[in-house]
């Protein structure tokens, strides 16, 4: 979740959203009942493709501020 509103905000920025989860795939994992797993890329592209469900607990949550101009 935090890697796909880094993604949305334009946070990470000059990668494709295919090239981020295959990069997330490879570097990041979890643990799952005491054993370590990777990510497959269906999951990860779920995650980052989804608008409906918002994370129970994020780790992050970023809020955009719109600017103002100035005159």
């Amino acid at each position: 979740d935090a890697f796909k509103q880094l993604y949305d905000c334009d946070i990470i920025r000059g990668c494709q959203k295919k090239e981020l989860e295959y990069w997330i795939s490879i570097n990041f994992s979890y643990r799952y009942r005491n054993k370590l797993k990777t990510y497959t890329l269906p999951y990860l592209s779920e995650i980052m493709s989804t608008r409906k469900d918002k994370c129970q607990k994020p780790v992050l949550n970023i809020i955009l501020e719109k600017r103002r101009e100035l005159t």
